[in-house]
């Protein structure tokens, strides 16, 4: 720990028995050892209370990031996640309409019907190609 050896060792005590006295040693000794246990208790406290100071930081800051999940909703928060620009919400939401708009068939009034999309393979100006090609069983295409 100090790296002493034993003759280091066998020197300092020899001094200390020279200096105090063998009379007076036994004093000393209980004297240094209580001066040791009171820097031992002390530095026991110093680190009980830094401890102390450790735990309450971390729960303060547990107990900050659990209010703020308090203040937001799960589905809040799942929507956030999931739905951030909020393009899926208007998706499904469904369109203002009052019994007013439905005509006697029940389907919403001046509202015109899809416009059928062209396939990718033409133009807009071209119709889409027609398969002449019939399985076992079904039935011809009528042309339009």
């Amino acid at each position: 720990m100090f790296d002493f050896s034993i003759s280091e060792m066998l020197v300092v005590v020899v001094v200390i028995l020279i200096a105090i006295g063998p009379r007076d040693l036994p004093r000393a000794l209980h004297t240094v050892g209580r001066w040791v246990s009171r820097a031992r208790a002390m530095a026991s406290e110093f680190h009980r209370h830094i401890d102390d100071m450790v735990h309450e930081v971390e729960l303060e800051e547990f107990h900050r990031k659990s209010e703020d999940l308090n203040r937001k909703s799960l589905t809040q928060m799942l929507e956030n996640v999931v739905d951030s620009d909020g393009k899926i919400r208007r998706g499904l939401e469904l369109p203002d309409f009052d019994a007013s708009d439905l005509n006697k068939e029940g389907t919403i009034k001046n509202k015109t019907p899809l416009q059928q999309q062209p396939s990718p393979s033409c133009s807009p100006l071209q119709s889409p190609p027609t398969s002449s090609v019939t399985l076992e069983g079904d039935h011809a295409p009528e042309p339009r």
